[in-house]
């Protein structure tokens, strides 16, 4: 499975890797983000880090942390450091209807834009509407013919077709208060210009973007530009 970072508690790095990027940096010193910087750094070398499920390493989450002081101040201020240097990572929901006439290649451009998204760093949640176990199995006809990979950040929802507006809407709402404020959604893909009309406003004073795709074309360049603009406002 692809994902945007390893995590070096246990990791296989390849001798290349460290002579074309060099080694950690040490502005962050103990206390997370000098493993997702230097994942950061591999993938713009043209690396990619992958999990295999098939091996298994018992790590003892925290020990280093106790044994330090406080853990949230640490980790808090490598974070600090992280965004820095790079820009935040962004959230995204995408609603899709497999209800009707969809062709093939509308999904294949649908997955090719969300393998886009998390290779960028973005989390993606993607609310499929229409017949729950048919979207299953034709999505992962098309994702198996095109190649697509399993990537971390990408997590896929398949709901029904009545009260898909409702769907969306409970989904936008459950991230606007309390802890999940921190995770709500910078901008939700829609599948027609004429989508979801009535979560413009709500999309508004939640502070996310709602965006017009039309999957029966590639998009990724529409979605390149949507991610600079967003990067700007870091």
């Amino acid at each position: 499975m692809e994902m945007n970072q390893c995590f070096l508690f246990s990791a296989l790095i390849k001798r290349e890797v460290v002579d074309k990027i060099g080694y950690l940096d040490e502005v962050f010193g103990v206390g997370c983000y000098d493993d997702t910087d230097y994942s950061m750094r591999a993938g713009l070398a043209g690396y990619r880090c992958v999990c295999l499920h098939s091996a298994y390493v018992h790590h003892i989450h925290g020990v280093s942390f106790k044994a330090m002081g406080n853990r949230d101040k640490i980790v808090a201020a490598c974070e600090k450091e992280y965004f820095k240097k790079w820009p935040r990572h962004l959230r995204a929901g995408i609603a899709f209807s497999l209800a009707g006439s969809v062709k093939d290649e509308e999904i294949a451009n649908l997955l090719g834009a969300m393998l886009y998204l998390a290779r960028e760093w973005c989390w993606i949640n993607l609310w499929v509407f229409g017949n729950k176990d048919d979207n299953r199995r034709r999505l992962e006809a098309v994702s198996k013919s095109v190649g697509m990979p399993l990537h971390q950040n990408i997590k896929f929802n398949f709901l029904s077709e009545k009260n898909k507006n409702l769907h969306v809407l409970i989904r936008l709402v459950e991230r606007s208060f309390g802890t999940k404020r921190r995770k709500k959604y910078d901008f939700v893909l829609v599948d027609g210009p004429k989508s979801l009309p009535f979560l413009k406003a709500f999309n508004f004073l939640h502070g996310t973007r709602l965006v017009p795709a039309d999957f029966r074309k590639g998009v990724t360049g529409d979605i390149a530009k949507i991610l600079v603009e967003f990067r700007k406002k870091k």
